[in-house]
């Protein structure tokens, strides 16, 4: 990853200013890029769950729509 593809990756995930980003030590810079993964891993395990969620939900609602004869 490019410097420039960290400082993206710690603006657009945590938040942290670009200036800021450019401003910090190597060892700072990785512990938040570390973090950053962590928020995305926890972020895309709420959207799988949402989704599971959201079809069986619309499972339900096809089932109640056309119960069985």
């Amino acid at each position: 990853m490019t410097t420039q593809d960290e400082n993206w990756e710690l603006m657009t995930v945590l938040g942290v200013p670009w200036k800021e980003a450019v401003e910090l030590s190597a060892e700072d810079k990785q512990y938040l890029l570390s973090k950053a993964t962590a928020v995305k891993e926890e972020q895309l395990k709420r959207q799988e769950i949402e989704m599971e969620l959201e079809a069986k939900a619309f499972q339900q609602r096809v089932s109640a729509a056309n119960p069985a004869v």
